[in-house]
């Protein structure tokens, strides 16, 4: 049997895996206790991660999105489901921050509504909930059709007051993605 990553890497759009696979091997390499995402919709980043908790064999996901999108993973991946806990629920509104609020992440992925006002707000909701050293992915940074690009200029305007330690930005991957090492 072919490993869990090959077979994500094969079933995904093509221009998505320069995405997925930075994630699966950040998580992987972390091998996080709790992992949080933000914003589901093509469960792209989801199912990177959950492939590597799999492969960690240890971890669980949280997701929320104000939509649900669960079936694109229950249904093609069933053997991913023991490692996930779907929440329906929009981010920006306090009954659902309130119900992720239960732990300590190592590990987030921003990838919600697109405007830099929202962005901005799943970050400074969900950033406090990340462990020192924790890492928090913003999917994309570099794309100039919607505000993140704004947002994530601010974060390395303010980085110092915005808690982060370290940043990267890999601009060549679909839309950009921005890691973030929480200080």
């Amino acid at each position: 049997m072919q490993p869990l990553v090959i077979h994500l890497a094969e079933n995904m759009r093509r221009a998505m895996r320069p995405f997925v696979l930075p994630i699966y091997s950040i998580v992987r390499e972390m091998k996080p206790e709790n992992c949080l995402s933000i914003g589901i919709r093509q469960c792209q980043a989801e199912r990177a991660i959950l492939c590597a908790l799999k492969d960690n064999e240890k971890g669980l996901l949280v997701s929320l999105d104000i939509k649900d999108y669960s079936t694109r993973v229950s249904e093609n991946s069933p053997e991913l489901m023991p490692y996930w806990k779907f929440i329906l629920g929009d981010s920006l509104k306090k009954e659902t921050i309130d119900l992720v609020s239960d732990r300590i992440y190592d590990f987030i992925c921003i990838d919600g509504l697109h405007t830099a006002e929202a962005v901005e707000s799943d970050y400074r909701n969900f950033a406090p909930l990340v462990r020192k050293g924790g890492i928090i992915v913003i999917h994309d940074v570099v794309n100039k059709d919607c505000g993140v690009p704004s947002f994530w200029k601010y974060l390395k305007e303010h980085r110092e007051e915005m808690g982060i330690d370290e940043m990267l930005t890999l601009p060549w991957l679909p839309a950009g993605l921005g890691i973030i090492v929480k200080k």
